[in-house]
């Protein structure tokens, strides 16, 4: 045999023997080990508190910490994010406008595991001042009729809806309108239209609460 193959079937020893040896340590020694796991979910309780205190959550936050985690190798390596219950009550503190660093509390997680990290766990919460305004509803649906028909007058009911969310958003509200369609209007009717909040430039605006999702629009025509 030349030492080429020689070296080959050493270091293929090599390997099985180092890998033998990893798997008696993790199943029949089973020692501790210590894992970090990223990006555990954080869920928030109690976010009614919030409008009470005249606050609101911007959108688009994702709550999560990383855990420092010791155990038998058995435990720490199948453990999943899941297994692990993290909550934040947001009745519990006095929070404030902007950026809020608010301890997380550790619920639920695996027998025999010591989380290393419990007494530093926080999120980042970003609030803002709710605001809420009263604003008309505005007509955008398009229309077509059969020939020798014309529009004599026309409702929306309600006329009127509150919207309400991140002063920011509201800021950006400049109507709410009727979307949708109604084509080859032949006769009076009366149909019900999905609301949006729009801003100055027809686009939606996101993260906001209006009053009523829907609301109708009746039109008389000869």
């Amino acid at each position: 045999m030349d030492k080429r193959k020689e070296k080959i079937i050493t270091i293929m020893v090599c390997v099985l023997l180092s890998f033998a040896l990893w798997v008696y340590i993790s199943n029949v020694e089973n020692v501790n080990r210590s894992l970090e796991l990223k990006n555990v979910s954080v869920t928030l309780e109690n976010e009614s508190a919030l409008s009470e205190s005249k606050l609101v959550l911007l959108p688009d936050q994702t709550f999560e910490v990383n855990l420092r985690i010791e155990g038998p190798s058995k435990e720490v390596y199948s453990i999943s994010k899941e297994d692990f219950n993290l909550k934040v009550d947001l009745s519990a503190y006095a929070l404030k406008s902007g950026v809020n660093n608010i301890p997380v509390k550790v619920v639920d997680y695996p027998e025999g595991i010591n989380i290393k990290n419990t007494g530093n766990l926080t999120i980042k919460v970003v609030l803002e001042n709710l605001e809420e305004k009263d604003i008309n509803i505005s007509s955008k649906i398009d229309t077509t009729f059969e020939s020798g028909i014309s529009e004599v007058s026309s409702e929306i009911s309600p006329q009127k809806v509150t919207i309400s969310g991140p002063s920011s958003f509201i800021d950006k509200v400049s109507e709410v309108v009727l979307d949708g369609s109604a084509n080859n209007i032949s006769r009076n009717f009366s149909k019900t239209f999905n609301l949006k909040a729009v801003d100055a430039n027809g686009d939606k605006v996101d993260g906001i609460e209006i009053s009523t999702e829907k609301a109708t629009y009746s039109m008389k025509v000869k």
